[in-house]
């Protein structure tokens, strides 16, 4: 019986052979064999054999037909027998072998590889694997790197060699040996990657077609050689566990650096994007570290640029991903810009390399859809930016202006991408936020570079960019604008709204403002009138309108002229705004006509100029003089020095009152000395005096009112109020408009007095010089009452008291932040400190309190005297009147010289840190100048 099976399963080989040379298999009679098989498995081990043998010899003799039947056969018979797969799985092996090394026959190759892929697939147990098989993936790979002059020939081999490599990988990984195998062989991911960059004469199909396939003629398409690599290097991901998945990216990061690759397209990100995408979940933590690590070694700038694309594109949406990067873009920023100022050849790079970074970052914002993670990222870039200005305290003022520039432009970046604000469960993190943003937007050393994009995160807070444009159509051409009041602006504003408006406006005054600066502030004002309509204007308008009457281009000498006028020009073009919101066209008019009267007398702004149909609405208007020069400066006090009006005098039989003012100009009135010089006889009485300085300071206001009434060059508030409150509809939104119109003035005052106080100290307490005739000079309004009781004397013996204010700080600023000395320093102290000047500055100080000191001792000592009654000629009733008014300038000059003290004590203290301060910007500029760091991106203006 056994002779007989043996008989026929021998028949059954030889009916599948051809009969005759050169005649065809009869494939047809396979599943005979298989049949057999199945049910006779011990027949397997003489099968198998036989089969073998029968291609050796074939093979021998040449006879490639017959060699590819038996490895047919093989094949069908792993797949139909593969639970007995272990009875014949030598005689396969063997056979694959002998079949592959044969590379001048390139068509058993590919058969041998065919039935190698279906022996792999079918393997469930590593215990039946052959040792053979290790010997295999050498085969494979010399496949995949086939140099075949046909193309069409060489796909085909290309293909099939890492289909090949694919099979074997899926045995690697039953082994449990896939990390040795990475780690020894990484030519095979070598060989995967350059594949993958595949190119020759032929176009590649589409990336939906396979290996090969057979159309309706039954002739094989091209293969697809990088979809291929492509599959190769997916499967080879997924199959990776947590020990693996480190060699594996440190294979692939060392091949792109090693064939510099990183530029060459989009391969890199290719690369290990499809790894990102393969590799199991658990494991994308450590593949990110892995190539994080990678990315903060020290490669070439546009090596480094490449890298960082490429941990965009292969970043998710998770929290601890997100915070990886940032952390890792943000390292990399400060070493560019750090690099970037050692003035090395690459300095262009390196200032690529940081716009790249910048770029990268909003990237990812947009990859992430929900809002309470773009606002996480924004709080990490400023912590971060935080955490470096602390830990810096040797870095010079420029790098950390740099870095500030760069970690804003980060945010703003961020901040594009948003769509809405609302986040869950509360508006902590952007509230906490916005107050950061505010916080470094008042800041003094926050340069004006970096205040525009603070502006432009509040702006995309408010409104998402890519509308803005045309909401502010909308609003020009008097259309209803509508919002989704769902989107959490709404929220965000009432808790933000007053501080973000107040910062806003009051940035404004920065002396640090260029032409875009102004773009700026007046876009988030708009932004905030669109978003807050009737609500944002009864509190923004009296603040603006405030402003405009402290920023005289006469009587101020803080701003330079050309900010103050284009401050002049944002008010009004924000008022346009107002009247086309609320279609007043009487507000519009008066606007208009405030603007002309400025371009005809020649004070308008040239900078910039407002049009509804720019993006902005205010655009620069020459792009020749965009930059506030210090000449603004000098302009300003000419003009203040030409302009001052002469002295009005008023002379009666027994007063001669002398008042020097200075005239009040373009703005609304601003006192800024005055000198009021009188001389009093002992027989005037108080009431009398009283009542002429109120006659003088009501003739005072009353022609103050009448200049104010006349001028056209500035929007009169009471004017824009009463404009206001006519119009209907505004009036039914706020029906106490006008009440909280002249309370928000009142407001705004206020809320300026600490920006004030910030930019001029205010003038301390007079002091008290007294000698034989009574001649008052009064340094400020404030101390007039004061005087009266010195003046009140009826004494046929004069008494003089002259009342000084103290001696004005020089400010240790430069350029046009510098400040004229008060003219009560003498020449020589009137330039900045020095520590000579210091010196001199102290000894005069010192010499003239001795003076003070000895005119106050006599003064002393005559008043004893008229109090003992020791001076003869006087009666009694006088020397009682002399002693009061000695009594009182005795009290009041003691409490004056109590103040004084304090005063000139903290002059001292002062002094001595600013020389402090002095000498360290000294020491700072000048290594500055040996180490010039010139590498902002943004354009360059000249404070």
């Amino acid at each position: 019986m056994a002779f007989g099976k043996t008989k026929k399963y021998k028949r059954i080989v030889k009916t599948i052979f051809p009969q005759v040379e050169g005649g065809e298999m009869q494939l047809g009679n396979i599943s005979k064999l298989v049949y057999f098989c199945e049910m006779s498995p011990e027949q397997l081990q003489k099968v198998g054999p036989y089969i073998e043998a029968k291609a050796q010899k074939n093979l021998s003799k040449k006879r490639l037909v017959y060699v590819s039947t038996c490895i047919i056969i093989i094949r069908e018979l792993i797949i139909g027998c593969r639970k007995h797969l272990a009875l014949f799985s030598g005689n396969a092996t063997r056979l694959m072998k002998i079949l592959l090394i044969q590379t001048e026959y390139p068509s058993l190759q590919i058969e041998a590889t065919e039935t190698f892929i279906r022996f792999a697939s079918v393997q469930d147990d590593s215990n039946q694997i052959p040792p053979e098989i290790d010997e295999f993936i050498k085969y494979f790979i010399i496949m995949a790197k086939n140099m075949d002059n046909d193309d069409t020939m060489r796909r085909t081999i290309r293909g099939e060699g890492l289909r090949g490599v694919t099979a074997y990988v899926s045995l690697a990984s039953l082994t449990d040996d896939l990390d040795t195998f990475i780690t020894k062989h990484t030519d095979i991911i070598y060989t995967i990657l350059d594949n993958m960059q595949y190119r020759d004469q032929i176009p590649s199909p589409s990336m939906e077609n396979r290996n090969q396939h057979h159309d309706e003629t039954g002739e094989t398409t091209i293969t697809n050689v990088k979809l291929l690599a492509t599959e190769c290097l997916k499967d080879l991901s997924g199959r990776v566990d947590n020990m693996t998945v480190a060699s594996l990216v440190t294979t692939i990061v060392n091949y792109l650096d090693s064939y510099q690759k990183w530029n060459f397209e989009t391969f890199a990100v290719h690369a290990l994007t499809s790894v990102t995408q393969s590799i199991k979940g658990q494991n994308y933590t450590i593949m990110l570290t892995s190539f994080l690590r990678h990315l903060e070694l020290d490669h070439p700038p546009t090596v480094t640029k490449e890298i960082v694309l490429t941990s965009v594109a292969i970043v998710n949406d998770t929290t601890s991903s997100i915070n990886m990067v940032i952390t890792s873009l943000l390292k990399i920023l400060v070493r560019s810009i750090e690099n970037s100022g050692k003035h090395l050849p690459d300095v262009d790079q390196q200032f690529s390399l940081q716009n790249s970074i910048v770029e990268s970052i909003g990237l990812i914002g947009r990859k992430i859809k929900s809002t309470s993670k773009k606002v996480e990222i924004m709080n990490q870039i400023i912590n971060s930016l935080r955490d470096i200005t602390k830990s810096n305290n040797s870095a010079t003022n420029n790098l950390i202006n740099l870095i500030s520039f760069s970690f804003i432009q980060c945010v703003s970046q961020v901040a594009s991408t948003l769509n809405d604000l609302v986040i869950e469960p509360s508006l902590f993190p952007l509230n906490d936020l916005a107050s950061k943003l505010i916080e470094m937007n008042q800041s003094s050393t926050t340069s004006h570079q970096t205040k525009i994009y603070i502006q432009s995160s509040f702006q995309s807070f408010l409104i998402q960019q890519i509308q803005f444009k045309s909401l502010f159509d909308q609003l020009m051409n008097q259309q209803m604008i509508q919002f989704n009041n769902n989107d959490g602006v709404l929220e965000f504003l009432n808790n933000r709204s007053k501080p973000i408006r107040e910062t806003v406006i009051s940035g404004l005054k920065s002396k640090n403002n260029q032409p875009d600066n102004i773009i700026s502030i007046f876009k988030t004002l708009i932004e905030l009138l669109i978003r807050g309509k009737s609500k944002e204007i009864q509190y923004s308008i009296p603040m603006l309108l405030k402003l405009e009457s402290q920023i005289d281009e006469i009587n101020n000498n803080q701003l330079p002229i050309r900010m103050v006028r284009s401050i002049h020009l944002l008010i009004s073009s924000y008022l346009i705004v107002v009247a086309r919101l609320y279609r007043s066209k009487e507000l519009e008019d008066y606007i208009e006509e405030v603007s002309n009267y400025r371009k005809s007398m020649n004070i308008h702004c040239k900078y910039l100029s407002f049009d509804s149909k720019s993006s902005s609405g205010l655009v620069i208007a020459n792009s020749q003089k965009h930059i506030y020069s210090d000449q603004d400066q000098d302009i300003s006090t000419l003009i203040n020095t030409s302009t001052i009006a002469a002295a009005t005098s008023t002379s009666s039989s027994t007063t001669t009152t002398t008042i020097a003012t200075t005239k009040v100009t373009t703005q609304t009135t601003v006192l800024t000395s005055t000198a009021i010089e009188e001389t009093i006889t002992s027989e005037e009485t108080i009431e009398k005096i009283e009542n002429k300085e109120q006659e003088q300071k009501d003739e005072k206001e009353e022609e103050e009112k009448k200049e104010e009434d006349l001028r056209k060059d500035i929007i009169n508030l009471e004017k824009v109020f009463e404009i206001l409150c006519s119009i209907q509809l505004l009036s039914a939104e706020v029906p106490d408009l006008k009440i909280i119109l002249l309370e928000g003035v009142d407001r705004s005052s206020a809320s300026f007095t600490n920006i004030q106080q910030l930019q001029q100290t205010p003038p301390p307490p007079p002091r008290i010089i007294t000698n034989e005739t009574t001649t008052a000079t009064i340094s400020n309004d404030s101390y007039l009452s004061a005087s009266n009781e010195v003046m009140s004397t009826t004494s046929t013996t004069t008494t003089t008291t002259t009342i000084t204010s103290p001696m004005k700080l020089p400010i240790l600023n430069k350029s046009r932040e510098s400040v004229v000395l008060s003219s009560t320093i003498p020449t020589m102290f009137q330039k900045s400190l020095t520590f000579d000047s210091f010196k001199q500055f102290v000894n005069y100080f010192d010499e003239n309190n001795q003076a003070i000191n000895g005119v106050t001792a006599a003064a002393n000592q005559q008043a004893q005297q008229i109090q003992n009654g020791s001076i003869s000629g006087v009666a009694r009733i006088e020397r009682n009147n002399v002693h009061n008014a000695i009594f009182d300038q005795t009290f009041e000059l003691a409490c004056t010289k109590i103040i004084e003290a304090q005063h000139i004590n903290k002059e001292y203290s002062d002094l001595m840190e600013i020389l402090k301060l002095s000498e360290q910007q000294n020491l700072n500029d000048t290594n500055n100048n040996n180490t010039n760091i010139n590498i902002n991106r943004a354009p360059v203006f000249i404070n």
